[in-house]
């Protein structure tokens, strides 16, 4: 695994246990779960949500918990925006003029 995915894995999972500070995993209510949900920015809440769950997952597995908190946590996907880097092929045909063949 890359450095940069690693990175990207801690950041994550630290989006979704710092603000639980040193609560225990097995004190976790899925209200504050919810509630953590909520506070975390669109842009990212699929992700640290995905982080948590990979989480509650493992504590099931390991017989911390005795179910998975956050399967009722609704997580939709977000939906991709559509990008349109040029307003024109006019725009198009100046930038594939100044990069040549």
């Amino acid at each position: 695994m890359s450095e940069h995915r690693k990175a990207t894995l801690r950041w994550l999972l630290g989006k979704a246990t710092d603000p639980f500070g040193t609560m225990l995993v097995r004190d976790l209510l899925p209200k504050e779960l919810g509630r953590w949900a909520a506070s975390i920015p669109e842009g990212h809440r699929f992700e640290a949500t995905q982080a948590l769950r990979q989480v509650l997952r493992a504590a099931v597995a390991w017989d911390v918990l005795d179910r998975d908190l956050a399967g009722g946590l609704k997580n939709p996907q977000p939906r991709r925006a559509e990008v349109q880097p040029f307003a024109s092929w006019d725009e198009v045909e100046a930038v594939a003029v100044e990069l040549g063949p």
